[in-house]
């Protein structure tokens, strides 16, 4: 006899219970904790409209568009008529049969970097950042290893190279590189043998990179630390670990997951650093449309091809979702969005209008530290506390904001890429108001 497991009519479910029932208490007590006791109804463009759990309605300005997941805003109907079309008659996940949207996106990326920095990239796709990372890491340690004799010796040898504050993901290998003592909980296997965290001053940089550059197979960094408080680095840092990773041959990899296609007002933020042209770039949050998670990876056709260019190594960077017609589709029409409606120029000029509202509530608020680049803002608080007390304020009046990850006194600024001058100057009104209570 056959026993149904799920009920035969839909029930209402009370968020509360599911989430303490299944394992996310502390996460729901967080969230309840700053007034974030709501469900998602919809959404449009900078806005959400979303249910409270006593069924109240309520329309807020999204500041912090999913960690930049969103950055074409809420609803695109040119990300929703990529994906119709392989909802019905329906797709599949298949790898061994090329897929229209598939060829799209990988075309486009390829496009993408030859156009800025006149290099030629092989494509890889993923569904997740930190999946792109692993890749990433791989990819650097098999290169070193044909490279490197001390690795060909005994490739338990190599390191990695991250800086601190960097945040790449929670997948082992991404932990391993990202230098926050609040997500490296005690007890997780790091590959701690394998990393070489550099100084966050020139000062030591080259020493520190020469003296380990025959086990140094990669250096792994964001343009702009987003989850670590949104810290840029000291002037010439960037410029310099490039110039000794090309010295060294040491692969410099960028990580813009949460800071390319448009976000810092240029399509990626390593731009902003002079004749730096990384040898791997990630890809992701932004690429997913705010549909569906869409990974890439930009690397440099020379190494890629050395790798996994023959018919006995192909299949290595492959897996079940690789390429797969949804993520490609999303990807593909977030691309081509961003570039007709021209966002990277409006995430530019929107930039100079989020600098001028930081400048101004500094002045409002001197104990309050404020940095951007583009549509990327920071705003730090004296604490976590005060942070806490700022976001409940703030959704009270209608905007959504978070901390960064792992430094949680810092407020990020970071709206959908269309967001208006009007909205900025909105939002940054809720928290002049917002500053005017937690900080009194």
């Amino acid at each position: 006899m056959h026993q149904r497991i799920f009920p035969a009519t839909q029930q209402t479910l009370n968020p509360i219970e599911v989430m303490t029932r299944t394992g996310h208490r502390a996460f729901t007590m967080v969230l309840a904790g700053v007034g974030l006791n709501v469900t998602l109804v919809s959404g449009n463009g900078c806005e959400l409209m979303v249910r409270d759990w006593q069924g109240n309605l309520k329309k807020v300005f999204d500041a912090y568009c999913s960690f930049g997941a969103s950055g074409l805003g809420h609803g695109n109907t040119a990300v929703q008529n990529a994906l119709i079309p392989l909802l019905i008659p329906g797709s599949s996940m298949s790898q061994v049969i090329f897929k229209e949207s598939t060829i799209g996106l990988l075309d486009a990326l390829y496009r993408l970097g030859r156009t800025i920095f006149n290099r030629d990239y092989a494509i890889n796709l993923g569904v997740s950042g930190s999946a792109m990372v692993e890749a990433a890491l791989q990819l650097a340690c098999l290169h070193a290893y044909r490279k490197k004799p001390a690795i060909k010796e005994d490739p338990d040898q190599v390191l990695i190279g991250c800086v601190p504050r960097g945040f790449h993901g929670k997948s082992t290998g991404a932990l391993s590189v990202t230098i926050n003592k609040k997500i490296q909980r005690p007890g997780l296997p790091l590959l701690k043998n394998n990393i070489l965290v550099l100084p966050e001053e020139t000062e030591n940089l080259a020493e520190v990179i020469g003296k380990n550059a025959g086990r140094l197979a990669a250096i792994i960094m964001e343009p702009i630390r987003a989850e670590g408080g949104v810290i840029p680095y000291a002037p010439g840092y960037i410029q310099e670990i490039a110039g000794l990773c090309e010295e060294f041959n040491i692969l410099l990899i960028m990580d813009e997951i949460q800071t390319g296609l448009g976000r810092t007002g240029k399509w990626f933020a390593t731009e902003h650093e002079e004749e730096v042209i990384p040898d791997m770039i990630l890809l992701s949050k932004c690429l997913s449309g705010d549909y569906v998670p869409s990974a890439a990876m930009l690397v440099k056709t020379s190494i890629w091809e050395k790798e996994y260019g023959d018919a006995d190594t192909y299949s290595s960077y492959l897996n079940t979702f690789w390429g797969n017609p949804f993520s490609s589709a999303v990807g593909l029409a977030t691309l081509r969005e961003i570039d007709e409606k021209n966002l990277v120029s409006h995430a530019e000029e929107m930039g100079e209008t989020l600098t001028t509202c930081l400048s101004q509530l500094n002045g409002n608020h001197p104990a309050v530290a404020v940095r951007s680049l583009g549509l990327l803002g920071g705003i730090e608080l004296p604490n976590e506390d005060t942070a806490m007390k700022f976001i409940k304020e703030c959704f009270a009046r209608d905007v959504l904001t978070v901390s960064t990850l792992g430094f949680s006194h810092v407020i990020r600024f970071q709206p959908p890429l269309s967001v208006s001058k009007d909205e900025i100057i909105n939002c940054f009104s809720v928290f002049d108001e917002a500053l005017k209570v937690v900080m009194k």
